[in-house]
């Protein structure tokens, strides 16, 4: 047989042994127990990936997980890295489950939980008949549609109707897996989630009381108290929850800021006039928008304070806040500890990236960061960024037979350990990617470039010129060459 040692395909092999062990896991989970599990690998957290199809890759992934553990870090189960010490100076919650899968369905919610996310995020609303299903749109369409395009206003359906929807992926393509009714993500988050991780339920339909009541019976005969919780923009949804359930939390959110709104038109915009996959969806986007804009002016949607929050609502209560109005006001935090508010939560409707780059410069400020942040990453991509020092410092000497174990053992600590297959081409030129998502340039012992000669510096008097940051530099490889073009006469 042909051996490859290509160093890219590797790594793209270790990510699949995570699908090939859940696939075993939940078809033979028996037999994976006793066949395919590493014993040396008992020592990591529970939530660790354990196991593997073959003698080779179970090889090939104790390495790898060897070397993630000496920079505290393992694979889950999930698919993510986690911390096997130290805690995160904030709770992280998955915005609408796991980010790589499709948005607010069940298997978004077990990788969740498998990743160790300290919770989860879902939207629920209700259909003319008075089902409840998991949807964030007020219209299908965008994640969830029918083969023959036919489209529905949530709120003017059926349950039958609804279950002709099919999930779409991350590509926008229809899946095989049927739009969730909320029971469907209830069980998934049930047979997957630890006692400790709460599922936030925003409610999204301007639902009686009664209705109200057996939505929160259902969640109650799958859910502990401690995994679930409900949030809303809506004051009156949460004030008749209240008196559905006395005793558990409940989350008012704000609108997001004006700002945020104009920058989300913005990029809209900018987004149809280049991508055609966009302009393909843009009506149906601007569309829901248009809905839910109409919908909050009707119901007169406030910023309440914490105080107003905390009469209608009690202490087992909190604010979730647009990140831009928590940065813009330092003073939301400590008005809602004073006025008993059990939590505060930040959310972006910018993107992750703006969100994170926000938590970090408050941070790097000594500003009071949130409770928790809801956000579409990986619980690993921020808090290493917020607690640098939850990444151990590399060994002096890497024992590691395989590539991914090598690699791990030679990135410095403010590297993407979630990106090693992208990596690969940066450090083989001498750069890596960060956890920011910079490039920047290894360390010169750390390259594996012959030594240069030694060469007498020459005095040249050099033009003034900007300094350029070191991780903007790049080496020159080849020599110039000179091309002389000839002269029109």
């Amino acid at each position: 047989m042909k051996r490859c040692y290509n160093f890219k395909s590797l790594f793209v092999g270790c990510n699949l042994l995570v699908i090939f062990a859940l696939a075993g896991c939940q078809s033979t989970p028996k037999q994976a127990a006793e066949s395919k599990y590493i014993p040396e690998l008992a020592n990591l957290p529970p939530l660790a990936l354990k196991f593997a199809e073959t003698p080779q890759k179970r090889a090939y992934l104790l390495d790898h997980q060897r070397a993630l553990n000496k920079r505290n870090l393992y694979l889950t189960i999930g698919g993510n890295l986690d911390f096997i010490q130290g805690k995160c100076p904030i709770d992280v919650v998955a915005h609408r489950g796991q980010v790589d899968q499709p948005e607010n369905s069940p298997n978004a919610f077990i990788y969740a939980a498998l990743s160790n996310f300290d919770g989860a995020e879902t939207d629920v609303m209700l259909t003319r008949d008075g089902y409840w299903v998991v949807m964030h749109d007020p219209e299908t369409g965008r994640t969830v549609a029918r083969v023959d395009g036919k489209r529905y206003r949530v709120s003017k359906m059926k349950a039958k109707d609804w279950a002709t929807l099919r999930l779409r992926d991350k590509n926008g393509d229809l899946t095989n897996q049927r739009a969730p009714f909320v029971d469907d993500v209830l069980k998934a988050w049930r047979d997957s989630a630890g006692l400790m991780q709460p599922i936030n339920i925003e409610l999204k339909s301007d639902a009686s009381v009664t209705e109200m009541y057996h939505l929160d019976q259902m969640v109650r005969s799958y859910l502990a108290p401690s995994q679930y919780f409900y949030s809303s923009m809506n004051m009156d949804a949460l004030v008749k929850m209240r008196e559905v359930n006395p005793y558990i939390y409940l989350g008012y959110a704000w609108d997001a800021d004006s700002e945020s709104i104009a920058i989300l038109k913005r990029d809209m915009r900018k987004a149809a006039a280049s991508d055609a996959s966009y302009r393909a969806h843009r009506y149906d986007i601007e569309r829901a928008m248009g809905y839910e804009s109409r919908y909050r002016s009707r119901q007169a949607s406030k910023k309440y304070s914490a105080v107003t929050v905390r009469q209608k609502l009690g202490t087992n209560s909190g604010l979730h806040v647009d990140i831009r109005n928590f940065v813009r006001h330092p003073s939301i935090y400590q008005r809602a500890k004073a006025a008993g508010l059990k939590r505060v939560a930040t959310y972006t409707i910018n993107g992750t990236d703006y969100h994170q780059q926000q938590l970090v410069a408050l941070k790097r400020m000594g500003r009071q960061l949130p409770d928790e942040a809801i956000m579409d990453t990986s619980k690993y991509q921020i808090c290493s960024q917020l607690a640098p020092s939850l990444i151990k410092d590399a060994p002096q000497q890497s024992d590691s037979i395989y590539n991914p174990g090598k690699l791990v053992d030679q990135l410095p600590n403010d590297a993407d350990f979630s990106r090693l297959v992208d990596q690969v081409d940066y450090v083989l030129s001498g750069s890596y990617i960060t956890i920011s998502g910079k490039i920047k340039r290894l360390h010169a012992a750390r390259t594996h470039s012959k030594p240069k000669a030694k060469v007498k510096p020459v005095a040249i008097k050099q033009p003034s010129v900007p300094v350029v940051a070191e991780d903007e530099t790049f080496d020159v490889l080849l020599a110039p060459v000179e091309i002389t073009l000839p002269v029109k006469q």
